[in-house]
């Protein structure tokens, strides 16, 4: 797994090794050097554009290595060097006579092959002023390669928004990844992105992202001398007059067994069963009571259309019929297996209070996108975009809860462990991505014997996601839905079991 901290967990582990023995200017150059590993040895044209903080001091330590193999770049400062290892550097490449220039109007960046961005490190947050706005917008308007250290100027490195920020050919990011780095839009900003430890012990509490062999521990080889019920049985309560969805909701069922649960119903009301029915061919219907097209409240027929249901999911296409919240209710207080709460449950749940989860006597898993979340928490949705890990966190650790909050970049807690997942693509902004999401989560909780519940759902984010990426290749960013992420489901599943057993076989025998 790729590890992932805070600014403010970063400069604590910064100042606790300097605290601790380590010289920064030594770290310094040791950032510089990574950052010279990837810069092409034929390019002589290279310009550095440096800041005010240790950023920028990672520029002149970089000059001093690229002066050192016989190929000085230029500097552009835009300003003095505050900090003391910045500006020894600084005096170095002055005394190296490494050509420093300071920032006008109309500064010319089209002769460079190379444009290194040391301007605003992790510490920054909010609009670039000037002369960063302006030195942001020359340097993406250049034909060269930049390479932004540490985190592109201008984008927040914990929640990865931006008002304007460098988009880079690569981000070299150093001692550990930032947040921001994986979440909301920095994938805008940026192209390539890779890591270099440079020594700094990581104090705080990391988040995670899982890789493919990690997502693939939770599929296990199935034995032969087995069965549909060995591989759990899970269901898809929702539907209504108001969002029939008949082939949405077939298609989650069906997504829940292709992620790998060996049988799959639909709950839908009895007067839409018909309508549904027409499209799933692998999965088993259960009419429900309802009226005029939406759930009643019937607990018998609850418990009777429940029973051996490992894993549910509740609420996509629900509307707002009045049996609703006594549906929630009851499942908070009866059901004793794993719970995915999506769409229209959501917002039922909102309406009979946050404290039902309280005393709740299944495992629960919460799928909501920022605005949903934003209802829950009671918060405006431009915090939860600032501070996703942080709420999600809170709510997470204080509800006994796993949530799963939707995005480009999908965040997932019980408030312990925390996970980012950062597959996925833009053709994915369609209606049913997310409910596709549901159905996979709801077949992995039907199997899997993953007893870590936040990693189920990253597991779940992680294929969904992928699955997105390929079904984007093969068709494109603008026509493809839904549908097609299902389709490529099975790619993303082989993907994630062959990375696991291949790391499984080169692992040397204990």
């Amino acid at each position: 797994m790729i590890r992932l901290t805070s600014s403010a967990e970063m400069r604590a582990s910064d100042s606790a090794a300097i605290a601790g023995g380590i010289d920064g200017t030594q770290l310094m150059l040791r950032a510089a050097r990574s950052v010279l590993s990837h810069i092409d040895s034929q390019f002589t044209d290279i310009l550095i554009v440096c800041g005010s903080g240790n950023n920028g001091g990672d520029g002149y330590a970089l000059a001093q290595l690229l002066a050192g193999q016989g190929r000085p770049p230029r500097i552009l400062a835009l300003a003095t060097p505050k900090t003391t290892d910045a500006r020894h550097f600084a005096q170095l490449c002055t005394e190296a006579s490494i050509p420093i220039d300071q920032w006008s109007e109309g500064y010319d960046f089209s002769k460079y092959e190379t444009i290194v961005d040391c301007m605003l490190g992790t510490g920054f947050s909010g609009a670039p002023d000037y002369p960063y706005d302006r030195v942001i917008d020359a340097v993406n308007a250049s034909r060269a390669k930049v390479i932004s250290v540490d985190v592109n100027s201008g984008l927040d490195c914990d929640n990865g928004l931006f008002e304007k920020a460098v988009k880079s050919n690569l981000t070299v990011s150093i001692g550990d990844y930032k947040r921001g780095l994986f979440l909301n839009m920095a994938k805008d900003c940026i192209e390539s992105l890779c890591n270099h430890d440079i020594g700094i012990p990581l104090l705080g509490k990391p988040c995670y992202v899982p890789e493919a062999q990690d997502v693939g521990r939770v599929f296990p080889p199935r034995k032969a001398f087995s069965h549909k019920g060995s591989y759990g049985r899970c269901a898809i309560l929702g539907g209504s007059s108001q969002y029939v969805g008949a082939v949405k909701l077939a298609a989650l069922s069906l997504a829940a067994l292709k992620s790998g649960a060996g049988l799959s119903s639909a709950i839908v009301p009895q007067s839409l069963a018909t309508a549904v029915g027409n499209h799933v061919v692998e999965s088993t219907i259960i009419p429900f009571p309802d009226e005029n097209g939406h759930f009643i409240y019937d607990p018998d027929r609850l418990d009777e259309a429940l029973r051996g249901v490992i894993s549910l999911a509740v609420g996509m296409g629900w509307g707002q019929g009045e049996g609703n919240e006594s549906i929630l209710v009851w499942l908070l207080q009866n059901y004793k297996g794993r719970l995915v709460v999506d769409a229209d449950a959501l917002h039922a749940l909102v309406r009979i209070g946050i404290h039902a989860l309280d005393q709740a006597t299944c495992h629960i898993t919460l799928t909501p996108h920022p605005g949903e979340f934003a209802a829950l928490i009671g918060l405006p949705v431009d915090e939860v975009l600032r501070q996703p890990v942080d709420t999600a966190r809170s709510f997470a650790a204080k509800h006994n809860v796993v949530v799963l909050l939707k995005g480009t970049s999908t965040v997932i807690t019980d408030g312990s462990r925390t996970y980012i997942t950062n597959t996925g693509c833009a053709g994915m902004a369609k209606g049913g991505s997310g409910d596709l999401l549901s159905g996979i989560l709801t077949g992995i909780n039907a199997f899997s014997h993953e007893k870590d519940n936040a990693f189920r759902a990253a597991a779940a984010a992680w294929l969904n996601g992928r699955a997105g990426e390929y079904a984007q290749r093969n068709v494109n960013e603008w026509s493809m839905t839904a549908t097609d992420t299902l389709a490529m489901l099975p790619v993303a599943v082989s993907e994630v079991i062959d990375a696991s057993r291949n790391v499984n076989c080169n692992k040397s025998p204990d």
